[in-house]
Protein backbone atom coordinates (compact mmCIF):
# COMPACT_ATOMS: atom_id res chain seq x y z
CA UNK A 1 0.00 0.00 0.00
CA UNK A 2 1.65 3.27 -1.39
CA UNK A 3 1.40 6.92 -0.18
CA UNK A 4 1.06 9.36 -2.43
CA UNK A 5 2.31 12.71 -1.64
CA UNK A 6 0.50 15.45 -2.94
CA UNK A 7 2.37 19.20 -1.95
CA UNK A 8 -0.14 22.45 -2.15
CA UNK A 9 2.73 24.30 -3.56
CA UNK A 10 1.02 23.79 -7.19
CA UNK A 11 -0.96 26.05 -9.13
CA UNK A 12 -4.02 26.03 -7.15
CA UNK A 13 -5.78 24.87 -10.97
CA UNK A 14 -3.35 22.33 -11.36
CA UNK A 15 -3.64 20.84 -8.11
CA UNK A 16 -7.34 20.74 -8.16
CA UNK A 17 -7.06 19.19 -11.75
CA UNK A 18 -4.34 16.72 -10.54
CA UNK A 19 -6.29 15.40 -7.37
CA UNK A 20 -9.56 14.86 -9.44
CA UNK A 21 -8.09 13.05 -11.77
CA UNK A 22 -6.76 10.14 -9.54
CA UNK A 23 -8.65 7.02 -8.66
CA UNK A 24 -9.54 7.00 -5.29
CA UNK A 25 -6.41 6.22 -3.14
CA UNK A 26 -5.40 4.65 -0.10
CA UNK A 27 -3.01 6.47 1.17
CA UNK A 28 -2.52 10.35 1.00
CA UNK A 29 -0.14 12.69 2.60
CA UNK A 30 -0.80 17.15 2.10
CA UNK A 31 2.04 19.15 2.81
CA UNK A 32 1.04 22.90 2.69
CA UNK A 33 -1.67 25.19 2.50
CA UNK A 34 -5.26 24.53 0.85
CA UNK A 35 -8.35 25.40 1.04
CA UNK A 36 -10.94 24.52 3.16
CA UNK A 37 -13.15 24.00 0.55
CA UNK A 38 -10.98 21.81 -1.91
CA UNK A 39 -10.05 20.13 1.09
CA UNK A 40 -13.47 18.82 1.59
CA UNK A 41 -13.78 17.93 -1.49
CA UNK A 42 -10.84 15.82 -1.79
CA UNK A 43 -11.26 13.88 1.33
CA UNK A 44 -14.72 13.08 0.24
CA UNK A 45 -13.75 11.83 -2.99
CA UNK A 46 -10.65 9.61 -1.53
CA UNK A 47 -12.62 9.26 1.99
CA UNK A 48 -14.24 5.27 0.63
CA UNK A 49 -10.88 3.64 0.12
CA UNK A 50 -8.24 6.06 2.13
CA UNK A 51 -6.34 3.63 5.11
CA UNK A 52 -3.58 6.06 5.74
CA UNK A 53 -4.04 10.05 5.80
CA UNK A 54 -1.09 12.70 7.11
CA UNK A 55 -1.67 16.18 7.37
CA UNK A 56 1.58 18.09 7.21
CA UNK A 57 2.39 21.52 7.44
CA UNK A 58 5.29 23.55 5.64
CA UNK A 59 7.57 25.40 7.73
CA UNK A 60 6.58 28.41 5.95
CA UNK A 61 2.88 28.40 7.06
CA UNK A 62 1.76 29.39 10.32
CA UNK A 63 -1.16 26.90 10.12
CA UNK A 64 -1.62 25.15 6.85
CA UNK A 65 -4.52 22.90 8.63
CA UNK A 66 -6.82 24.44 11.43
CA UNK A 67 -9.77 24.17 12.55
CA UNK A 68 -12.03 23.91 9.92
CA UNK A 69 -9.98 20.94 8.26
CA UNK A 70 -10.38 18.76 11.42
CA UNK A 71 -13.79 20.01 11.20
CA UNK A 72 -14.19 18.31 7.68
CA UNK A 73 -11.87 15.01 8.79
CA UNK A 74 -14.85 15.06 11.57
CA UNK A 75 -17.52 14.91 9.93
CA UNK A 76 -16.43 12.59 6.44
CA UNK A 77 -16.86 8.93 6.97
CA UNK A 78 -13.54 7.23 6.16
CA UNK A 79 -14.77 3.65 6.81
CA UNK A 80 -11.87 1.93 6.13
CA UNK A 81 -8.88 4.56 7.74
CA UNK A 82 -6.54 2.62 9.86
CA UNK A 83 -3.68 5.98 10.58
CA UNK A 84 -4.11 9.34 10.14
CA UNK A 85 -1.08 12.10 11.06
CA UNK A 86 -1.57 15.33 11.63
CA UNK A 87 1.50 17.67 12.25
CA UNK A 88 0.48 20.84 14.19
CA UNK A 89 2.97 23.42 13.97
CA UNK A 90 3.78 24.64 17.48
CA UNK A 91 3.88 28.17 18.27
CA UNK A 92 5.95 27.76 21.59
CA UNK A 93 3.38 28.51 24.15
CA UNK A 94 2.26 32.23 22.92
CA UNK A 95 -0.88 33.12 23.75
CA UNK A 96 -2.88 31.26 20.93
CA UNK A 97 -1.22 28.22 21.98
CA UNK A 98 -2.45 28.33 25.55
CA UNK A 99 -5.41 30.52 25.41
Amino acid sequence: MGLHGVSMALKPSTLVEFLWSLPPLKGLILTGETDPRQFKDWIRHHAPTLRRLALEPEESYNSAFDLEHLMILAETPLPLLERLSINIKRTKGNSDEVS
